[in-house]
């Protein structure tokens, strides 16, 4: 694999932990599955609401990104077998510095395991956005005279 190929997967690879972190349901999960003991999805779902369907995806996308780490198998009273996680981040830092015509953000993880820490820096413009997701931005729009007073768009 020649340096263009593995900046492009790093790069990737950083991306997809940071639209991970950025999940409304991850601090819930990260929240749960950061103590001593792993948890169950199961116990997940349960204790935050999360629908069962989601934090099973959630979970699996998580893992397969190194964000959870699969811990001992488990059997349930009727003999069952389950899995159940933890968490393998030691520090998370997500920074946004957002401006006018653009967002950067900067988002720093570090391991409990070997795997070398990840840091990205990344500046999003509107125009781009807007590219990307055409349907999802839409251009900002100033205060107008319909506007409730101390209430700005």
């Amino acid at each position: 694999m020649d340096d263009a190929e593995r900046a492009r997967q790093t790069q990737e690879y950083a991306e997809r932990i940071v639209s991970l972190v950025e999940h409304p349901y991850y601090p819930l999960v990260h929240a749960h599955t950061a103590g001593e003991t792993p948890i169950r999805t199961q116990d997940i779902s349960a204790r935050t609401g999360i629908p069962i369907a989601v934090a099973y995806r959630l979970v699996n996308k998580l893992t397969e990104a190194g964000l959870l780490v699969l811990g001992e198998p488990g059997h349930s009273s009727s003999g069952r077998r389950f899995e159940t996680y933890s968490s393998n981040v030691e520090r998370l830092l997500v920074v946004r510095a957002i401006q006018p015509d653009s967002t950067r953000v900067r988002v720093i993880v570090n391991f409990k395991d070997a795997r070398p820490p990840i840091e990205l820096e990344n500046l999003v413009t509107l125009e781009n956005a807007r590219r990307q997701h055409p349907l999802q931005i839409k251009k900002p729009v100033s205060p107008s005279a319909t506007d409730p007073p101390g209430i700005q768009l």
